[in-house]
């Protein structure tokens, strides 16, 4: 809603998906601190180690908690990730594609980076989809934490400390309902609302 009142300047720069994006993410910091850092809640587990090199390629969205930044997407979404080498830090980096189309048809596609966190073995990430001269702020960086990744990597369950966002991931547009069903009862059981599990047709 506060778009149109920004500087001319800003807007030319940042188109409007990728503000609400950085909003949106930004948002979980912004209410931990207006409440004071009061909010605990149970610390979430991820999978030991995740192969990042393996991890990276296509996955379909089969299921989400409804998010802001997709509101946009009237199709199924997609994440794409490629190793990007290491970072000053030694750390590994990661290029971030999502791609999604929009009750228009048009397609839509925000590019990102995403760089892994020290001591969680590729498990746990930072991701950033605004623009690089913004990366700078720490509340631009969201969590993305694997709470599971099968053996062969044709399945995830991805989702962050907050329980405010949660995706099902696969190599393939569909999934087996069995498998669908205990990926999200394993995320219920670490305290996501699965109940407002949203499915995004193929």
């Amino acid at each position: 809603m506060a778009w149109p009142l920004l500087p001319a300047r800003w807007r030319a720069r940042v188109n409007p998906t990728t503000a609400i994006t950085v909003l949106t993410f930004a948002a979980p910091l912004l209410e931990r601190l207006a409440a004071g850092g009061r909010a605990v809640l149970p610390p979430l587990a991820t999978v030991p180690v995740v192969d990042l090199s393996r991890y990276g390629g296509l996955w379909y969205e089969v299921a989400r908690l409804p998010a802001p930044f997709e509101a946009v997407c009237s199709g199924q979404p997609t994440a794409e990730y490629r190793p990007a080498g290491r970072g000053a830090d030694g750390l590994p980096r990661v290029h971030v594609i999502n791609r999604c189309t929009d009750a228009a048809g048009k397609r839509r596609q925000a590019r990102g980076v995403a760089r892994a966190v020290k001591g969680a073995a590729g498990a746990r990430l930072k991701v950033n989809l605004g623009p690089a001269w913004l990366r700078w702020l720490p509340m631009t960086w969201a969590d993305y934490w694997v709470l599971h990744v099968d053996g062969d990597y044709t399945e995830a369950l991805v989702g962050e400390p907050r329980r405010r966002f949660l995706w099902v991931l696969s190599r393939q547009p569909a999934m087996a309902p069995q498998r669908l069903n205990a990926l999200l009862t394993l995320a219920q059981q670490q305290g996501f609302d699965t109940a407002r599990v949203v499915y995004p047709k193929a």
